[in-house]
């Protein structure tokens, strides 16, 4: 999520990947990585969950969740939709998803209609401005 924050809409899909495989250390992992890169520009979204699966192993979820925000870099909406339309773990891709394209994209892209249909909404938007003060090392 963080590294989601730091490159945020200013920075491009293909920085973001280069800088995450900084991180990443199981050749898995790395692998989808790179198939991600060759699926930003891909015309058919069903080819993300053939190439870099769609189950329920966070091998096969988590780079999904990733390409869909990817592919979608201005569009949280879009990224959601397309993870959930991807089959498989649809539920966790797309939740995975939401998170990793709300922290690129700041919370002003969540529609506001899916806003208002949040469930405890309050305490969620109470808790996300308190973690937010936290890292920022205030109270």
């Amino acid at each position: 999520m963080a590294l989601a924050v730091v490159c945020g809409p200013s920075g491009s899909p293909e920085d973001f990947l280069d800088r995450l495989k900084v991180f990443v250390t199981e050749q898995v992992y790395r692998g989808k990585l790179e198939k991600t890169k060759d699926l930003l520009d891909a015309d058919d979204s069903a080819e993300v969950a053939v190439r870099l699966g769609n189950g329920i192993e966070a091998f096969n979820s988590v780079p999904a969740a990733i390409c869909c925000v990817l592919r979608h870099p201005g569009s949280f909406e879009e990224a959601v939709a397309e993870a959930a339309s991807l089959g498989g773990d649809a539920d966790t891709i797309a939740s995975m998803n939401g998170a990793i394209s709300g922290a690129w994209l700041v919370i002003e892209a969540i529609p506001v209609k899916w806003v208002a249909k949040l469930e405890n909404r309050d305490y969620i938007e109470k808790l996300a401005v308190r973690l937010w003060k936290a890292a920022l090392g205030q109270r």
